[in-house]
């Protein structure tokens, strides 16, 4: 998940040098099963990029309040959408909810997986983040 500016244009910078890849001209002696099976991977990467930039451009145009949170991932990614929704540093919003910037760098970048249940739940409740929902049988 991308989480600032700086991650964004890092990541249009790896497309774009991964679209020049695709389009450059196959190298002599590399048998066509393993070129298919290259472009085949860059491809898909270049996918899962766009996606995460595309995610990064619409989280940080929406409002806060307009953040959805459907399954437990979400849950653990509503915290960095509130924060890049907001408009928020990291050290802000670290100060808003009483925790420090290192600490939430390192939660962003396991997207809150290597929280404490504690500071999750002081987290979101300091952005004011309440969970209605429905136990549901698969």
């Amino acid at each position: 998940m991308i989480t600032s500016t700086k991650q964004c244009q890092v990541a249009q910078e790896k497309l774009k040098m991964l679209e020049e890849g695709l389009n450059a001209p196959d190298k002599p002696g590399i048998s066509e099963a393993i070129v298919q099976a290259a472009r085949m991977q860059t491809k898909e990467l270049i996918d899962e990029i766009q996606a995460e930039i595309e995610d990064y451009h619409k989280t940080s145009t929406m409002k806060p309040s307009e953040i959805s949170i459907q399954t437990f991932d979400d849950l653990m990614a509503a915290p960095i959408r509130y924060r890049i929704a907001s408009h928020l540093s990291v050290d802000k919003f670290a100060r808003m909810v009483d925790i420090s910037p290192r600490q939430i760098m390192r939660y962003e970048s396991q997207t809150y997986q290597n929280s404490s249940i504690t500071n999750l739940k002081k987290i979101l409740e300091c952005i004011h983040i309440k969970l209605k929902g429905e136990i549901e049988r698969v």
